[in-house]
Protein backbone atom coordinates (compact mmCIF):
# COMPACT_ATOMS: atom_id res chain seq x y z
CA UNK A 1 0.00 0.00 0.00
CA UNK A 2 1.36 3.44 -0.86
CA UNK A 3 1.80 6.38 1.82
CA UNK A 4 -1.61 8.24 1.12
CA UNK A 5 -3.34 5.39 0.95
CA UNK A 6 -2.24 4.29 4.55
CA UNK A 7 -2.70 7.41 5.65
CA UNK A 8 -5.97 7.69 5.19
CA UNK A 9 -6.59 4.62 6.17
CA UNK A 10 -4.72 5.41 9.84
CA UNK A 11 -7.38 8.97 9.66
CA UNK A 12 -10.37 6.32 9.41
CA UNK A 13 -9.37 4.41 12.12
CA UNK A 14 -8.70 6.68 14.39
CA UNK A 15 -11.22 8.85 13.38
CA UNK A 16 -14.08 5.81 13.85
CA UNK A 17 -12.07 4.75 17.31
CA UNK A 18 -13.24 8.33 19.03
CA UNK A 19 -16.72 8.55 17.05
CA UNK A 20 -18.04 5.28 16.29
CA UNK A 21 -19.43 7.26 13.62
CA UNK A 22 -18.79 5.62 9.88
CA UNK A 23 -16.41 8.11 8.35
CA UNK A 24 -16.79 9.97 5.08
CA UNK A 25 -14.35 11.94 2.80
CA UNK A 26 -15.36 15.13 4.17
CA UNK A 27 -13.61 14.53 7.26
CA UNK A 28 -10.57 12.66 5.80
CA UNK A 29 -9.94 15.98 4.20
CA UNK A 30 -10.40 17.81 7.38
CA UNK A 31 -8.33 15.64 9.36
CA UNK A 32 -5.85 14.23 7.66
CA UNK A 33 -3.95 17.07 6.11
CA UNK A 34 -3.29 15.52 3.34
CA UNK A 35 -4.24 18.53 0.87
CA UNK A 36 -6.10 16.54 -2.08
CA UNK A 37 -10.03 16.54 -3.08
CA UNK A 38 -12.52 15.31 -1.43
CA UNK A 39 -12.96 12.97 -4.95
CA UNK A 40 -9.51 11.61 -5.08
CA UNK A 41 -10.33 10.29 -1.34
CA UNK A 42 -13.69 9.16 -2.00
CA UNK A 43 -11.20 6.62 -5.02
CA UNK A 44 -8.95 6.02 -3.08
CA UNK A 45 -11.56 4.84 -0.24
CA UNK A 46 -13.09 2.48 -3.05
CA UNK A 47 -9.73 1.11 -3.46
CA UNK A 48 -9.03 0.31 0.27
CA UNK A 49 -12.49 -1.53 0.16
CA UNK A 50 -11.66 -3.73 -2.95
CA UNK A 51 -8.29 -4.56 -0.70
CA UNK A 52 -10.83 -5.44 2.19
CA UNK A 53 -9.33 -2.47 5.00
CA UNK A 54 -12.91 -1.24 4.44
CA UNK A 55 -16.61 -1.65 5.08
CA UNK A 56 -19.58 -0.02 4.02
CA UNK A 57 -22.78 0.20 6.62
CA UNK A 58 -26.27 0.12 4.57
CA UNK A 59 -27.23 2.72 6.11
CA UNK A 60 -24.10 5.28 5.79
CA UNK A 61 -22.15 6.75 3.12
CA UNK A 62 -19.06 6.64 5.16
CA UNK A 63 -16.88 3.80 6.02
CA UNK A 64 -15.45 1.46 8.88
CA UNK A 65 -12.58 -0.05 9.27
CA UNK A 66 -12.57 -3.85 9.27
CA UNK A 67 -10.65 -6.18 11.04
CA UNK A 68 -7.77 -6.19 8.23
CA UNK A 69 -7.57 -2.89 8.59
CA UNK A 70 -7.23 -2.81 12.56
CA UNK A 71 -4.71 -5.62 12.14
CA UNK A 72 -2.20 -3.39 10.12
CA UNK A 73 -2.66 -0.56 12.15
CA UNK A 74 -2.09 -2.45 15.27
CA UNK A 75 1.14 -4.08 13.83
CA UNK A 76 2.10 -0.72 12.63
CA UNK A 77 1.93 0.44 16.36
CA UNK A 78 3.33 -3.05 17.57
CA UNK A 79 6.60 -2.58 15.45
CA UNK A 80 7.51 0.38 17.88
CA UNK A 81 5.92 -0.79 21.23
CA UNK A 82 8.51 -1.28 23.87
CA UNK A 83 5.93 -1.25 26.81
CA UNK A 84 5.73 1.17 29.43
CA UNK A 85 8.27 0.15 32.62
CA UNK A 86 6.95 2.92 34.93
CA UNK A 87 5.37 1.10 38.24
CA UNK A 88 3.01 3.77 39.74
CA UNK A 89 2.99 2.96 43.20
CA UNK A 90 -0.77 4.64 43.70
CA UNK A 91 -1.68 1.71 41.47
CA UNK A 92 0.36 -0.78 43.44
CA UNK A 93 -0.77 0.78 46.85
CA UNK A 94 -4.52 0.09 45.52
CA UNK A 95 -3.83 -3.25 44.37
CA UNK A 96 -2.32 -4.47 47.99
CA UNK A 97 -5.39 -2.45 49.99
CA UNK A 98 -6.65 -4.97 52.62
CA UNK A 99 -5.16 -7.35 50.26
CA UNK A 100 -4.42 -10.95 52.55
CA UNK A 101 -3.44 -13.02 50.24
CA UNK A 102 -2.81 -14.10 46.42
CA UNK A 103 -6.49 -14.12 45.62
CA UNK A 104 -7.25 -10.51 46.96
CA UNK A 105 -4.76 -9.56 44.81
CA UNK A 106 -5.95 -10.74 41.63
CA UNK A 107 -9.43 -9.55 42.59
CA UNK A 108 -8.30 -5.88 43.50
CA UNK A 109 -5.88 -6.18 40.16
CA UNK A 110 -8.81 -6.80 37.23
CA UNK A 111 -11.01 -4.11 39.09
CA UNK A 112 -8.75 -1.38 39.33
CA UNK A 113 -7.64 -2.08 35.60
CA UNK A 114 -11.38 -2.52 34.49
CA UNK A 115 -11.61 1.10 35.70
CA UNK A 116 -8.02 2.27 33.99
CA UNK A 117 -9.59 0.99 31.01
CA UNK A 118 -13.15 1.31 30.62
CA UNK A 119 -12.96 -2.61 29.52
CA UNK A 120 -13.38 -5.87 30.39
CA UNK A 121 -10.66 -6.82 32.25
CA UNK A 122 -9.25 -10.53 32.89
CA UNK A 123 -6.38 -12.40 34.45
CA UNK A 124 -5.72 -15.99 34.27
CA UNK A 125 -3.67 -17.20 37.04
CA UNK A 126 -0.05 -18.42 36.50
CA UNK A 127 0.37 -22.44 38.02
CA UNK A 128 1.07 -21.57 41.64
CA UNK A 129 4.35 -22.75 43.29
CA UNK A 130 3.21 -23.99 46.68
CA UNK A 131 4.46 -27.47 47.56
CA UNK A 132 2.88 -27.74 51.11
CA UNK A 133 0.69 -26.01 53.82
CA UNK A 134 2.73 -23.92 55.77
CA UNK A 135 -0.35 -23.04 58.34
CA UNK A 136 -4.05 -23.56 59.26
CA UNK A 137 -5.73 -21.26 60.92
CA UNK A 138 -9.29 -22.06 62.75
CA UNK A 139 -11.78 -19.12 63.36
CA UNK A 140 -14.97 -19.28 65.32
CA UNK A 141 -17.64 -17.46 63.46
CA UNK A 142 -20.25 -19.12 65.48
CA UNK A 143 -21.29 -21.69 68.19
CA UNK A 144 -21.05 -24.34 65.26
CA UNK A 145 -19.46 -22.18 62.42
CA UNK A 146 -15.70 -22.51 62.04
CA UNK A 147 -13.57 -20.63 59.15
CA UNK A 148 -11.02 -22.30 58.01
CA UNK A 149 -7.70 -20.88 56.07
CA UNK A 150 -5.02 -23.26 55.09
CA UNK A 151 -2.31 -20.87 54.00
CA UNK A 152 0.42 -22.00 51.55
CA UNK A 153 4.65 -21.62 51.49
CA UNK A 154 3.76 -19.45 49.14
CA UNK A 155 0.81 -17.60 50.15
CA UNK A 156 -1.80 -18.94 48.40
CA UNK A 157 -5.03 -19.10 50.90
CA UNK A 158 -7.99 -21.46 50.61
CA UNK A 159 -10.96 -20.47 52.38
CA UNK A 160 -13.65 -22.87 53.60
CA UNK A 161 -16.19 -22.98 56.49
CA UNK A 162 -17.32 -26.39 58.35
CA UNK A 163 -20.49 -26.82 59.82
CA UNK A 164 -20.28 -28.72 63.51
CA UNK A 165 -22.79 -30.91 64.81
CA UNK A 166 -22.72 -29.62 68.32
CA UNK A 167 -21.16 -26.25 70.27
CA UNK A 168 -17.01 -25.96 70.26
CA UNK A 169 -15.61 -24.00 73.07
CA UNK A 170 -12.71 -21.31 71.65
CA UNK A 171 -10.22 -23.48 73.81
CA UNK A 172 -10.78 -27.12 72.34
CA UNK A 173 -11.00 -24.63 68.81
CA UNK A 174 -7.47 -23.39 70.25
CA UNK A 175 -6.29 -27.08 70.56
CA UNK A 176 -7.46 -28.88 67.55
CA UNK A 177 -5.81 -26.09 65.53
CA UNK A 178 -2.55 -26.70 67.18
CA UNK A 179 -3.03 -30.53 66.91
CA UNK A 180 -3.22 -29.71 63.05
CA UNK A 181 -0.24 -27.66 62.77
CA UNK A 182 1.81 -30.35 64.45
CA UNK A 183 0.40 -32.99 62.46
CA UNK A 184 -0.26 -31.09 58.27
CA UNK A 185 2.33 -28.47 57.96
CA UNK A 186 5.45 -28.19 56.05
CA UNK A 187 4.57 -31.70 54.60
CA UNK A 188 4.32 -32.08 51.20
CA UNK A 189 1.13 -32.37 49.74
CA UNK A 190 1.37 -35.85 48.27
CA UNK A 191 2.12 -37.13 51.78
CA UNK A 192 -0.96 -35.20 53.66
CA UNK A 193 -3.35 -36.99 50.82
CA UNK A 194 -2.09 -40.81 51.97
CA UNK A 195 -1.94 -39.76 55.84
CA UNK A 196 -4.03 -41.99 58.30
CA UNK A 197 -4.28 -39.68 61.79
CA UNK A 198 -5.42 -41.06 64.71
CA UNK A 199 -7.26 -39.02 67.32
CA UNK A 200 -6.80 -39.88 70.40
CA UNK A 201 -7.95 -38.33 74.30
CA UNK A 202 -10.06 -34.54 74.46
CA UNK A 203 -10.29 -34.38 70.86
CA UNK A 204 -11.89 -37.67 70.48
CA UNK A 205 -14.83 -36.24 70.59
CA UNK A 206 -14.00 -33.75 67.72
CA UNK A 207 -12.45 -36.43 65.37
CA UNK A 208 -15.29 -35.48 62.67
CA UNK A 209 -14.39 -32.23 62.62
CA UNK A 210 -10.68 -32.89 62.80
CA UNK A 211 -11.27 -35.36 60.01
CA UNK A 212 -13.16 -32.84 57.87
CA UNK A 213 -10.21 -30.39 58.15
CA UNK A 214 -7.69 -33.13 57.30
CA UNK A 215 -9.76 -33.83 54.48
CA UNK A 216 -9.72 -30.63 52.76
CA UNK A 217 -6.46 -30.18 53.65
CA UNK A 218 -5.51 -33.20 51.13
CA UNK A 219 -7.43 -31.19 48.04
CA UNK A 220 -5.39 -28.23 48.38
CA UNK A 221 -2.91 -29.40 46.55
CA UNK A 222 -5.35 -30.36 43.29
CA UNK A 223 -6.75 -26.66 43.82
CA UNK A 224 -3.28 -24.66 43.43
CA UNK A 225 -2.45 -27.07 40.53
CA UNK A 226 -5.24 -25.57 38.61
CA UNK A 227 -5.52 -22.17 36.65
CA UNK A 228 -8.21 -19.97 37.18
CA UNK A 229 -9.48 -16.71 36.30
CA UNK A 230 -10.25 -13.64 37.39
CA UNK A 231 -12.46 -10.54 36.03
CA UNK A 232 -13.98 -7.45 36.33
CA UNK A 233 -15.61 -4.71 34.75
CA UNK A 234 -18.96 -6.37 32.80
CA UNK A 235 -20.44 -3.60 33.12
CA UNK A 236 -18.56 -1.64 30.67
CA UNK A 237 -19.90 -3.87 28.35
CA UNK A 238 -22.78 -2.30 27.94
CA UNK A 239 -21.19 1.08 27.99
CA UNK A 240 -19.70 0.27 24.22
CA UNK A 241 -20.98 2.01 21.53
CA UNK A 242 -21.18 -1.21 19.58
CA UNK A 243 -22.64 -3.08 22.09
CA UNK A 244 -26.84 -2.07 21.21
CA UNK A 245 -27.52 -4.93 19.95
CA UNK A 246 -28.82 -6.62 23.97
CA UNK A 247 -28.46 -10.42 22.07
CA UNK A 248 -24.77 -9.80 21.73
CA UNK A 249 -23.72 -8.63 25.01
CA UNK A 250 -26.06 -11.63 26.82
CA UNK A 251 -24.12 -13.85 24.57
CA UNK A 252 -20.84 -11.96 25.70
CA UNK A 253 -22.18 -12.73 29.71
CA UNK A 254 -22.83 -16.33 28.81
CA UNK A 255 -19.37 -17.09 27.71
CA UNK A 256 -17.47 -14.91 30.61
CA UNK A 257 -19.86 -17.21 33.34
CA UNK A 258 -18.45 -20.40 31.72
CA UNK A 259 -14.80 -20.17 32.83
CA UNK A 260 -13.47 -23.20 31.55
CA UNK A 261 -15.28 -22.13 27.64
CA UNK A 262 -13.40 -18.59 28.29
CA UNK A 263 -10.40 -19.70 29.33
CA UNK A 264 -10.40 -21.78 25.98
CA UNK A 265 -11.17 -18.66 23.96
CA UNK A 266 -8.73 -16.94 25.94
CA UNK A 267 -5.71 -19.75 25.05
CA UNK A 268 -2.11 -19.49 26.73
CA UNK A 269 0.49 -17.44 25.83
CA UNK A 270 3.92 -19.00 24.88
CA UNK A 271 5.49 -15.94 26.19
CA UNK A 272 5.40 -12.43 28.05
CA UNK A 273 4.77 -10.54 24.68
CA UNK A 274 2.23 -8.32 24.33
CA UNK A 275 -0.57 -9.54 21.99
CA UNK A 276 -3.75 -8.32 20.07
CA UNK A 277 -6.49 -10.66 18.53
CA UNK A 278 -8.94 -8.63 16.76
CA UNK A 279 -12.15 -9.60 16.08
CA UNK A 280 -12.60 -12.84 13.31
CA UNK A 281 -8.94 -13.99 14.70
CA UNK A 282 -10.63 -14.93 17.72
CA UNK A 283 -11.72 -18.52 17.85
CA UNK A 284 -14.63 -18.39 19.97
CA UNK A 285 -17.54 -16.71 17.97
CA UNK A 286 -19.03 -14.73 20.78
CA UNK A 287 -15.66 -12.76 20.67
CA UNK A 288 -16.02 -12.04 16.90
CA UNK A 289 -16.92 -8.74 17.41
CA UNK A 290 -14.40 -7.71 19.98
CA UNK A 291 -10.59 -7.30 20.30
CA UNK A 292 -8.14 -8.68 23.33
CA UNK A 293 -5.09 -7.23 24.39
CA UNK A 294 -2.89 -9.14 26.79
CA UNK A 295 0.22 -9.97 28.08
CA UNK A 296 1.72 -13.17 29.94
CA UNK A 297 3.28 -12.18 33.46
CA UNK A 298 6.81 -12.08 34.06
CA UNK A 299 6.71 -15.09 36.76
CA UNK A 300 8.78 -17.86 36.13
CA UNK A 301 6.01 -19.79 34.93
CA UNK A 302 4.96 -21.33 31.87
CA UNK A 303 1.36 -20.20 32.62
CA UNK A 304 -0.36 -16.58 33.39
CA UNK A 305 -1.51 -13.92 31.63
CA UNK A 306 -3.43 -10.20 32.26
CA UNK A 307 -5.61 -8.63 29.38
CA UNK A 308 -8.79 -6.48 28.34
CA UNK A 309 -11.56 -7.22 26.19
CA UNK A 310 -13.35 -4.45 24.30
CA UNK A 311 -14.82 -3.85 20.97
CA UNK A 312 -12.81 -3.14 17.94
CA UNK A 313 -12.72 0.24 17.91
CA UNK A 314 -10.61 0.22 20.96
CA UNK A 315 -7.80 3.11 21.88
CA UNK A 316 -4.93 0.40 20.98
CA UNK A 317 -2.00 2.67 21.89
CA UNK A 318 -3.22 3.35 25.24
CA UNK A 319 -4.44 0.15 25.70
CA UNK A 320 -1.31 -1.47 25.00
CA UNK A 321 0.53 0.96 27.50
CA UNK A 322 -2.17 -0.16 30.61
CA UNK A 323 -2.11 -3.72 29.93
CA UNK A 324 1.73 -3.15 30.05
CA UNK A 325 1.70 -0.80 32.71
CA UNK A 326 -0.77 -3.85 34.94
CA UNK A 327 1.23 -6.57 33.62
CA UNK A 328 4.81 -5.12 35.24
CA UNK A 329 2.86 -3.83 38.13
CA UNK A 330 1.52 -7.58 38.89
CA UNK A 331 4.63 -9.25 38.22
CA UNK A 332 6.74 -7.49 40.46
CA UNK A 333 4.15 -7.95 43.96
CA UNK A 334 3.75 -11.85 42.69
CA UNK A 335 7.34 -12.05 43.00
CA UNK A 336 7.37 -10.11 45.54
CA UNK A 337 5.20 -12.34 48.17
CA UNK A 338 5.64 -15.48 46.30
Amino acid sequence: MDERKIEILNTIIKSYIKSAVPVGSRTISKESGLGISSATIRNEMADLEDLGYLNKPHTSAGRVPSTKAYRFYVDEILQIFNGNDFLNNRLKDRILSDATGIEDIYKNTVKELANYTNCVSFIITPKKRDTKINHIELLKLDETLVLILLIGNRGVVEKDIISLKFPIKNSELNMIKAYLNSELTQIEFNEIEEMKVTVTGELLKHKDFIYDVIKRASTFNSHIKSVDIYYDGLGNVLNFLDFKDITGAKNFMTLLENRSLFIEALSSMEDSNIDVSIGDENDSDLLKDMSIVRAGLNVPSKYGQIGILGPMRMDYQNLLDSVALFRNILSDIIMRVL
